[in-house]
């Protein structure tokens, strides 16, 4: 009795290792099927234990068995999961073909380097194809609504994803894409915001293209991809979140006019970081939490442009040694620590601004400002405590991007000649004045 006990129990334990067995119907050139007649529709669904799949699997959009024909219209959890197979072709027909795959469909499937998904699927349940170690490239349907969470994740060789043109809001769910080998990303227009680490841990990522309607970096999205080092956002981004790029090998972080708030430590753990900039703007830009030297020990320059809101919890000591701040700021936000050098104010009246620069910074930086200008630094409040204070002609230069043009806007280059909008990146002359433009990709 104990031994037929012992022997119930390993056969449910390799079953379950053979991608959880989940019994079948009937068989069709080597795939397992459970189906409905009523519905004339079946199901793909695990191999027994002594005919498990691997190799090459083609799955048709109908199977024929006897009499009955049925539109192949799933494949169900766990179905490969855990097998040896390395190629999989999911065929459609028209409106004829799988629409779901199940949760771990494809799970640990650690041979499979090719997969074909079909025009007609619309869902794939969590962890689809989680550590399918081998897997190269895969090309999502524009049938495809949602990519769920950890859909992708471990696909440590997935080089390239080719998504929809759009897909729905939110639908790249939480680690859809976590530890992926993906080089570069082109995201679809409509998700406007993607899921938590939905793509942490992608060490070879070195370039995102964001469409023109996005609008949220979620939490962890870009965390210790430690290949990307600088990145463009369009000027629909309203909000980046924390950890949102920490322990990236960023250079250079702008912060478009249009963005909203920002946690600081968005950026914990930048140990390469040398420049942020954030555009010239005229609302306020909402700082949460806190940024710390040891955080962006590398930083050195630094554009203000904007007002900065902190939260009560947010407390800003950066080490850099330039510092430039735009004609839209009317308070310093925070104090920039002892380490500053250079000081460009781009404010032609300072009576009404306050600094909070510490006494060191006030002894050994150059403070620059407007021609014109001087008599009013060395009378006002805090100011006037600057002991080296100079004189530039400010030309006008801002720092914003194309996307918050006016279109009555009239555009020169630097050779004089009239344009209908810049092209590139550089100088330009806007309403007489030079205005520096970066464009986003």
């Amino acid at each position: 009795m104990k031994h037929s006990r012992f022997l119930i129990l390993m056969l449910g334990i390799m079953a379950h290792f053979n991608g959880y067995a989940q019994g079948y119907d009937m068989e069709v050139d080597g795939i397992y099927y459970t189906y409905d007649v009523d519905a004339e529709t079946a199901t793909v669904t695990s191999a027994p234990y002594d005919t498990p799949y691997e190799g090459s699997i083609t799955i048709p959009a109908t199977v024929t068995k006897g009499r009955f024909t049925f539109n192949v219209i799933a494949i169900a959890r766990m179905a490969f999961s855990s097998t040896n197979v390395e190629k999989v072709t999911i065929l459609s027909d028209g409106e004829k073909g799988v629409r779901t795959i199940g949760q771990s469909a494809f799970s640990y499937a650690r041979k499979l380097k090719q997969v074909t998904l079909p025009a007609t699927l619309e869902s794939m349940g969590k962890r689809a194809f989680n550590e399918c170690s081998a897997l190269q490239a895969v090309v999502l349907p524009s049938s495809l609504k949602s990519i769920p969470e950890a859909a992708f994740s471990g696909c440590t060789a997935l080089e390239t994803v080719t998504f929809p043109e759009t897909m729905e809001a939110g639908a790249i769910g939480e680690k859809a894409f976590y530890n992926c080998g993906i080089t570069k990303l082109t995201l679809p227009r409509g998700i406007e915001i993607g899921g938590k680490a939905a793509f942490m841990y992608c060490r070879q990522l070195k370039e995102v293209v964001f469409p023109d309607d996005f609008w949220g970096i979620n939490m962890s999205m870009f965390s210790k991809c430690t290949s990307l080092e600088e990145i463009t956002f369009p000027h629909s981004l309203r909000f980046i979140s924390s950890d949102a790029f920490s322990y990236c090998c960023l250079k250079k972080f702008t912060i478009p006019n249009s963005v909203e708030g920002m946690s600081w430590d968005a950026l914990y753990g930048c140990t390469q970081l040398e420049e942020i900039i954030i555009e010239d703007g005229s609302a306020p830009l909402k700082f949460y939490y806190s940024l710390d030297g040891e955080d962006v020990s590398a930083l050195k320059k630094f554009y203000l442009g904007r007002d900065i809101d902190n939260d009560e919890t947010a407390d800003v000591r950066v080490p850099i040694t330039s510092l430039t701040i735009g004609s839209n700021v009317t308070a310093m936000p925070y104090s920039f620590g002892d380490n500053l050098k250079e000081i460009i104010s781009k404010i032609k009246d300072p009576t009404n601004v306050t600094e909070r620069f510490t006494k060191s910074a006030k002894a050994n930086a150059i403070l620059k400002v407007p021609e014109g200008s001087k008599e009013l630094y060395e009378q006002a409040d805090g100011w006037k405590g600057f002991f080296n204070i100079e004189t530039f002609k400010d030309e006008g230069t801002s720092i914003h991007s194309i996307g918050v043009q006016q279109s009555d806007d009239v555009w020169y280059n630097l050779n004089g000649q009239r344009i209908a909008t810049p092209t590139r990146n550089g100088l330009y002359i806007k309403n007489g004045k030079k205005v520096m433009i970066s464009l986003p990709n």
